[in-house]
């Protein structure tokens, strides 16, 4: 149901549990703006208060960490608010057109991240530090490291600066190597590290084409949302070859990732084939997306 632009829905909403007792939020809604504060709530409350406000469908919200935070908002659009309330959670965000040809959010399909990256870079690594002395974030430093202190920086998921860094030495000095080692970290058993690893993968000018894509292909399948999202995300910038890897994974895929893959496809073209495919999808929630991002003479027996 979609809110008046004239209606302003303002309420505060006090949680029952003891130990958030005295936790608050205040939304309004008002010409498409939204104006939050909350002061020490969840952040899923948050989200929760401004959903019921707006009339947005959020789906996903146990995916979200119960961390406790304060906002405060003042009339910034409800997507831009929607994106800093969710933060790196994995979502899919629905936009519906409206008679003006704009789009407005209507829906938000959020999905669980493994528990090694929730739980990442909540401890230090002792030894992480391989090049020696405080954190090296600099390419002068990383110029001063050998081969081996350069891929144990690169592969340091906690430290993405420092990894770039040893990625741009590594391209000139053993871009091969360099790409082997990525590989293989790609397969790791830690959900953490393989994300690490395909975004240097995907950063790297040394890693052809083909083996970027094929490395991202295989991530589709990973069971950590955050790897398949970036994976979609990714392959959706890769030109012919992602987007056929794309097309083959949206016509297999269960109905979340048919949605990732038409969000990061539409975030490039708003008319893209596989949007139009989409629209007769068995699954209601994909032919809605799909209808929300095509133009609106650009579904099936759409007005000229």
């Amino acid at each position: 149901m979609l809110i008046p632009r004239s209606l302003l829905l303002a309420f505060t909403l006090a949680l029952g549990c003891a130990t958030h007792a005295h936790a608050r939020v205040h939304v309004e809604w008002t010409d498409e703006r939204l104006t939050v504060t909350a002061d020490t709530m969840s952040r899923s409350a948050v989200l929760a208060a401004v959903a019921r406000a707006t009339g947005v469908e959020v789906v996903g919200l146990e995916a979200m960490a119960e961390e406790t935070v304060s906002v405060n908002l003042s009339g910034v659009p409800l997507i831009d608010a929607v994106r800093r309330l969710i933060g790196d959670v994995p979502a899919v965000l629905m936009e519906e057109r409206q008679p003006d040809g704009g789009l407005r959010l209507v829906g938000v399909w959020m999905f669980a991240r493994s528990q090694s990256r929730q739980d990442e870079g909540s401890e230090s690594d002792g030894g992480a530090n391989a090049v020696g002395g405080a954190r090296a974030n600099s390419r002068d430093a990383m110029e001063a490291a050998d081969g081996a202190a350069l891929r144990h920086a690169l592969l340091q998921s906690d430290d993405e600066e420092r990894a770039l860094a040893a990625l741009d030495v590594l391209e000139v000095r053993e871009p091969a190597a360099m790409i082997s080692a990525l590989l293989v970290a790609a397969r790791s058993a830690d959900a953490a590290q393989r994300l690490h690893a395909l975004r240097m993968l995907d950063r790297a000018g040394a890693a052809d084409s083909a083996t970027a894509i094929a490395a991202l292909d295989h991530a589709i399948t990973d069971n950590d949302e955050a790897i398949k999202a970036f994976a979609i995300g990714a392959l959706a910038v890769r030109g012919a070859g992602g987007l056929s890897v794309l097309q083959r994974t949206f016509r297999d895929a269960d109905r979340d990732v048919r949605l990732m893959v038409l969000h990061a496809v539409s975030e490039r073209d708003g008319d893209s084939p596989l949007l139009r495919e989409a629209v007769t999808d068995t699954d209601a929630q994909v032919r809605q997306f799909a209808t929300s991002r095509l133009p609106k003479t650009g579904t099936p027996g759409g007005g000229s």
